[in-house]
């Protein structure tokens, strides 16, 4: 079972029997304290030309068995942009990774932040992650002050064509057992990006 603090799937009809590919989510809050669910996102739009913009997910205990996420656009043709949604963890076990946000598509992604001081997370962390296509992944902010991520750590990330500008990545506590990236670009540029280590 999925958890959604906000699901966009457009169901309205065009005159030629398509679904329609527009709607937005905004504003959106999921928290998880305990429990166990398979995916947890503080929105996920799931239409092409959808947008996500200040939702966000906060862990506090609990299992999350796949993945967490402020913002999942997640329509591998999706022009969709997100703005400034958020991932929270303080507690809790993610077996998967955790999010500010995440597309599928060609959109870009900026202003997401990340905050982690405890829990478990097996795989890694993202602040803004652009899986594929020409979206830019810009601005993110992560503050890792506890908890123990076995994978790496990214403040934005441009795994298309798209470039990963201006993120700031301040670990002041907790362990990563991957890489650390300010910004990571497949084939676009990465610049303007900050670490700054001051524990772990």
């Amino acid at each position: 079972t999925d958890a959604y603090g906000g699901l966009v799937e457009n169901r309205k009809h065009r005159t030629d029997g398509t679904f329609q590919t527009t709607g937005d989510a905004k504003e959106n809050i999921l928290e998880i304290t305990g429990g166990t669910v398979t995916n947890a996102y503080g929105a996920k739009v799931a239409v092409a030309a959808g947008n996500a913009e200040e939702n966000s997910v906060k862990i506090t205990g609990g299992t999350i068995n796949t993945s967490a996420y402020g913002a999942d656009l997640t329509a591998a043709a999706g022009t969709g942009t997100a703005r400034k949604n958020k991932a929270e963890m303080t507690n809790g076990n993610i077996p998967g990774s955790l999010y500010g946000a995440h597309t599928a598509g060609s959109g870009t992604l900026t202003e997401s932040e990340v905050s982690v001081s405890g829990g478990t997370i097996g795989a890694s962390v993202y602040g803004s992650d652009v899986a594929a296509g020409a979206g830019d992944a810009t601005k993110s902010k992560i503050m890792l002050t506890g908890g123990a991520i076995t994978g790496d750590v990214y403040g934005g990330r441009a795994a298309g064509t798209g470039a990963a500008t201006g993120h700031t990545l301040n670990l002041n506590g907790g362990t990563v057992g991957g890489s650390v990236y300010g910004g990571n670009a497949t084939s676009g540029a990465a610049t303007g990006n900050t670490i700054t280590l001051t524990g772990g």
